[in-house]
C-alpha cells in the first residue's frame, strides 16, 4: 500500500468504525446474492444470529486502525488463514468479497465516500486479500507436503463408528485413495468434514486420533437439530444416518491451538466441559500433563475419552458434576490454587470458559489459554 492509502485509511477509520456493523450487515446478503456459490463457506447459525456480521465488523475496524502496524494482527491473520484453508477458500473468493464490501461501504456511507476515499479502501482491502492469499497458499502447500498430505477436500470412508459415551461417538475416517498411508498433523488441530446430506457447509472437529495413524478420527456429541437448528445439522446426520462404509470429504487438519503456537512450555492442566474434552485428548500426549478437571452432566457422557487420557498420560481426571455452577467453580479454584504456575488450557462452552477463567484468575493463575470457535468473545 502507498503512504497516501495508509494516510487516508487512518484518517477515515474513526468515521467508518461506528458504521462498521451496518456495513457488514449489508455486506453478507449482498455477497450471497451476487455470488451464491460462496454460501457453503458460511455458518447459517452465525448468520441468523448476526454474529458473523459483527465479527467481520470488528475485524475490518481492527485492520483499519492498525493499517500502519499490520504486525499487530499477526495472530488474527494466522487464525483466519487456518480457518480459510479448512474451508477450502481460494483466491477468487477475495475479489467477490472486495466488490461486495466496497458496494456496502458506499451504500451505508453515501457521499462521504469520495473517489479518493473509495480508491484507498479498495486498495486496503485488496492488500489484505493478498496477505491472506499468500499465507494460505503457503499453508496449502505445507499440508500437501506432509506425510499422507493433500490439498483441498478429498474422499474418505467412515471405517469405524464407536460409541464412547452417552450421546458421544468416535468417527474414524480412512482415505479412499491411500488407506494404508499414515497421516501427519500437529496435535490440537481440527479436521473439516463436508457431506451434502448432512451439511454442505464444512464443520470442524478436533482430531482425536494420533499423528501418524493411517486414519483421521473425530469425536462428537449429538447436538440435536430440533426445529431445523442449523447448529445440529451435521451432528444429527453423523450420529443418526452416517454408517460405516459411507463416504465423506475431509480437508487436511489445520488450526493454531497447538503446543508451540500457544506456548505450552510448563506443566499443563486441562479444564474441560462437555465435548471440549476432545482438545485434552488431542494435546495430552504432546505436553506435560499434570492435571485434568472435567465437567459433564454425568459419569457416562465421555467415559471413553476420559479412559484414553488416563491411559495415555497416566494422569487421573477429576470429574466435577453437580447442579450448582458455583460449586463447580469452587472445585476449579481449588485445583488452580494447587498449581498456580501451570499452564491451564480451557475448552468447552463459552460461558463455562468465561467462568473458569475468572475462577482460576481469582486464585492467582496467570497462564490461561483457550481457543474461541465461532464468533464468541471472552
Amino acid at each position: 500500500m502507498s503512504a497516501k492509502t495508509i494516510d487516508i485509511i487512518k484518517a477515515t477509520a474513526p468515521v467508518v468504525a461506528p458504521h462498521a456493523a451496518a456495513i457488514t450487515q449489508d455486506f453478507y446478503p449482498r455477497l450471497l446474492r451476487d455470488n451464491p456459490e460462496v454460501g457453503i463457506f458460511f455458518n447459517k447459525s452465525n448468520q441468523a444470529k448476526g454474529a458473523q456480521a459483527q465479527a467481520l465488523a470488528d475485524a475490518v475496524v481492527a485492520y483499519a486502525l492498525n493499517i500502519d502496524n499490520l504486525g499487530a494482527l499477526g495472530g488474527a491473520v494466522g487464525k483466519i488463514s487456518n480457518r480459510h484453508c479448512a474451508l477450502g477458500i481460494t483466491p477468487n473468493f477475495y475479489q467477490a468479497v472486495h466488490d461486495a464490501l466496497l458496494a456496502s461501504v458506499v451504500e451505508i456511507l453515501g457521499d462521504a465516500v469520495t473517489p479518493e476515499v473509495g480508491e484507498a479502501w479498495s486498495n486496503a482491502v485488496m492488500a489484505l486479500a493478498e496477505i491472506l492469499s499468500e499465507t494460505e497458499e503457503g499453508m496449502y502447500t505445507a499440508a500437501e507436503a506432509r506425510e499422507g498430505g493433500w490439498r483441498g477436500y478429498k474422499d474418505f470412508v467412515l471405517s469405524k463408528k464407536v460409541k464412547v459415551g452417552e450421546d458421544t461417538i468416535a468417527f474414524t475416517f480412512t482415505a479412499v485413495d491411500k488407506p494404508e498411508t499414515n497421516i501427519a498433523f500437529t496435535p490440537g488441530q481440527y479436521l473439516s468434514i463436508r457431506c451434502d446430506k448432512g451439511s454442505p457447509t464444512p464443520r470442524h472437529y478436533t482430531v482425536t486420533s494420533n499423528p501418524g495413524d493411517p486414519y483421521l478420527q473425530c469425536t462428537t456429541r449429538h447436538v440435536k437439530a430440533v426445529g431445523g437448528n442449523p447448529e445440529g445439522a451435521m451432528s444429527s446426520y453423523m450420529h443418526t444416518h452416517m454408517n460405516e462404509g459411507d463416504k465423506v470429504q475431509l480437508a487436511p487438519p489445520f488450526g493454531v491451538f497447538t503446543k508451540n503456537d500457544v506456548g505450552l512450555n510448563k506443566d499443563t492442566v486441562f479444564v474441560t466441559a462437555g465435548i471440549g474434552i476432545t482438545l485434552a485428548r488431542s494435546l495430552a500426549n504432546d505436553v506435560k500433563t499434570v492435571g485434568h478437571m472435567h465437567v459433564d452432566r454425568g459419569n457416562d457422557y465421555t467415559e471413553g475419552i476420559v479412559s484414553d487420557i488416563q491411559n495415555d498420560c497416566g494422569i487421573a481426571t477429576v470429574r466435577l458434576y453437580g447442579e450448582k455452577p458455583a460449586d463447580i467453580m469452587d472445585a476449579i479454584k481449588a485445583g488452580g490454587s494447587d498449581k498456580p504456575n501451570a499452564d491451564f488450557v480451557l475448552c468447552g462452552p463459552l460461558g463455562f470458559m468465561k467462568d473458569a477463567k475468572a475462577a482460576l484468575e481469582s486464585v492467582g493463575a496467570k497462564n490461561i489459554h483457550y481457543e474461541l470457535f465461532g464468533t464468541g468473545k471472552m
